[in-house]
């Protein structure tokens, strides 16, 4: 059985759940006040993003307390799975347009002339309508 030792970040984060938890949801809830376009659906890849967001703090802190290498000058395992988290959360950053990039291919003009956003918009409207008409329809049993 392996020893319990403080200074591992898994033993760490589990001592911290209760906390990381209320950090992702206090996170999250400043997204929703910065990112007005983000709706409810939108809710599952932000809560994702605020995780990552969370993890990559936390690494990122034990990366420069300790250095991104060993005694042995070797890159720490901790840096590739820094690296990892945040190219994952880029991704997702992109899906919920919260890159500049991002903004921009949303409030911006087709090639066409077309008003990508706003058609967007119109998009979530209708399918938040057909859900709201679809939970009406639905008989109480």
């Amino acid at each position: 059985m392996a020893k319990n030792n403080t200074r591992s970040l898994y033993v760490a984060l589990k001592k911290g759940v209760a906390v990381r938890d209320r950090r992702v949801y206090h996170l999250l809830g400043k997204m929703r006040r910065a990112c007005p376009w983000l709706v409810d659906s939108d809710g599952p890849a932000a809560r994702a993003w605020c995780e990552l967001e969370i993890l990559a703090t936390v690494i990122y802190g034990r990366l420069r307390d300790e250095g991104p290498t060993t005694d042995q000058g070797e890159p720490r395992k901790l840096l590739g799975e820094y690296r990892a988290l945040r190219a994952a959360q880029l991704t997702i950053a992109r899906e919920l347009g919260l890159t500049p990039a991002a903004r921009r291919q949303l409030a911006g003009l087709s090639d066409k002339g077309r008003d990508l956003a706003g058609e967007f918009a119109a998009l979530n409207a209708a399918a938040e309508e057909k859900d709201r008409a679809i939970k009406q329809a639905e008989p109480i049993e």
